[in-house]
């Protein structure tokens, strides 16, 4: 019996040596010492290594260890403050109704955070990704500041453009790290990005790669590239449209342009809040050129799957003719339009299949209709 203990023992033992092989053993101390009333439990949550560990705060403090892969890669965790005690992460997530957590990142092997109330303004002691990131982190402070004082369209623009640009500046700073590569491939979709696309092509250019990040950054140029084509202006360019599915089966082209000179699109989606409360001012001005005979009114869809569609003109039929664009065939299409976003408006010319005008704004359509010879 007890060779069989001494067995299991030796197992156990080879398991957690396994599980700990090529990792790093991690230690976090808390100190919660400026809380009047310290919750009774700390949460660790490490994201991509799906890690859960639980331990009680005694004393206004509390120490977790766990060994996880901090060389070469970019691990971000929380820490969760709770007064109930969970078994395991999902039964965390589904119960705990207020979720008081602090975000960090997992850089070296002894992190200590010094929490404060409210938990964003806490001190964390880490590694160099951590000091960085309080960097970041101001800037997303300021954007939150600036977004929330003025919900005008001119307001958000600024914000996000100031946002952009102090990013690619604290991106130049930090021109070797792997934090810099995560932000800035955020930003390559961003709103503002074409427009200030040749300072984030030298903030790219002023990145110095090793071999754990030349591939990430290889990949954020392509992508910079790839939104450069998709939000260039498509004025004067063929309409790459071959064919539109109507309810019942496809039709080319050519024969839903038929008879007419020019073709006014709204390109939209049933997901989409602001296409859907705009589809009444797109009707309105479909009405008001009703005796305009050379245009035609259509609306055209860019969801997924042609079952969103068709499920939802069943209920809100178009009063105009409605068609669905099966962008999966051919997945350039949307880039070669330029539906980087919906709603989106665009005006072709029948007589030679070129776009006239696109990207245009629902409150410009009319004025554009009106320019039509």
């Amino acid at each position: 019996m007890k060779f069989y203990y001494v067995l299991v023992c030796m197992l156990f033992s080879m398991t957690n040596l396994y599980k700990s092989y090529g990792q790093d053993k991690v230690t976090i101390t808390g100190d919660l010492s400026s809380y009047r009333q310290p919750p009774k439990y700390a949460i660790l949550s490490a994201y991509k290594e799906q890690k859960f560990e639980i331990v009680s705060i005694k004393n206004k403090r509390f120490i977790i260890d766990g060994h996880f892969n901090i060389k070469g890669s970019l691990l971000y965790a929380r820490i969760y403050l709770t007064n109930n005690f969970y078994k395991d992460y999902k039964t965390f997530i589904a119960q705990e109704k207020k979720k008081v957590y602090l975000e960090f990142i997992l850089d070296t092997t002894a992190i200590k955070v010094v929490f404060k109330e409210p938990i964003e303004t806490s001190l964390i002691y880490g590694g160099a990704l951590n000091k960085e990131n309080e960097d970041w982190n101001k800037i997303q402070s300021s954007f939150k500041k600036d977004f929330e004082k003025e919900h005008s369209r001119e307001n958000i623009i600024r914000a996000n453009t100031n946002r952009l640009l102090s990013s690619l500046k604290l991106a130049q700073r930090y021109n070797r790290s792997v934090l810099t590569l995560n932000q800035l491939n955020f930003f390559v979709h961003y709103p503002m990005t074409y427009e200030y696309n040749q300072e984030f092509t030298r903030t790219l250019n002023a990145f110095i790669p090793d071999s754990s990040t030349a591939e990430k950054l290889q990949e954020i140029r392509d992508g910079l590239q790839s939104e450069i084509i998709r939000r260039s202006s498509k004025n004067g360019l063929k309409f790459p449209v071959s064919q539109l599915e109507s309810a019942t089966r496809a039709l080319p082209i050519k024969d839903i342009f038929v008879s007419k000179k020019y073709i006014v699109i709204d390109f939209w989606a049933t997901w989409c809040g602001p296409c859907i409360a705009q589809h009444g001012s797109y009707i309105k001005v479909m009405k008001e050129n009703a005796t305009n005979k050379a245009i035609k009114f259509i609306s055209v869809s860019v969801d997924k799957t042609k079952a969103s569609w068709l499920n939802y003109i069943k209920k809100k039929p178009s009063e105009c003719d409605a068609y669905w664009l099966n962008a999966t065939v051919d997945k350039k299409i949307a880039d070669e339009l330029g539906i980087y976003a919906v709603p989106n408006y665009m005006i072709v010319d029948v007589s030679n299949n070129k776009i006239i005008k696109g990207g245009i704004r629902i409150d410009e359509l009319s004025q554009e209709i009106k320019k039509l010879k």
